[in-house]
């Protein structure tokens, strides 16, 4: 996602909380909808993973801009986001999902190529790298939910009634 080079720090410090604010939403909106424990759980850890970053963005925020009032936007920069309230399924939440943990990996790449300090180049890469990772982690449960639509209603995978037939 390209944040283009008018954008300041003080905006894209602000986009980065609203992006990390609304993954805990849709986060906490497939924990709620999955009946399945593992999907549960994973959405949990996720949820937190983001807001570890959301914290993060925050004492950034205070320590960059103590004189400022953090305001976050109302706009994400993530398009799918707008579409957490009507997704009707955990499939559709999930590719909601992995597009936002896609577009915050660009977007933190975005930052870390502009930055003019070595640590903040660091932190974002770093922080690239773990939405990657967010994405590849949803990736497999998604394929799953692909194949065996019911997926996300199995209370635990080891319980599904399953042949292996050679």
């Amino acid at each position: 996602m390209s944040i283009g080079k008018e954008v300041s720090a003080f905006d894209a410090i602000r986009f980065a909380i609203k992006a990390e604010l609304d993954s805990i939403e849709l986060y906490t909106k497939i924990e709620s909808m999955a009946k399945n424990k593992d999907l549960k759980d994973k959405a949990k850890y996720l949820k937190s993973e983001e807001e570890k970053h959301r914290g993060l963005f925050e004492n950034l925020f205070t320590r960059q801009f103590p004189d400022k009032e953090l305001v976050i936007p109302d706009e994400s920069l993530v398009p799918a986001f707008k579409r957490i309230a009507s997704a009707l399924s955990v499939t559709e939440l999930f590719e909601l999902a992995m597009e936002g943990e896609q577009k915050a990996a660009e977007f933190y790449s975005d930052l870390a190529n502009r930055s003019k300090e070595k640590t903040s180049r660091i932190i974002l890469t770093y922080l690239q790298n773990m939405e990657t990772s967010h994405y590849y982690f949803l990736k497999a449960d998604h394929e799953l939910l692909e194949a065996m639509p019911d997926y996300s209603e199995i209370e635990e995978l080891l319980k599904a009634d399953w042949n292996l037939a050679l």
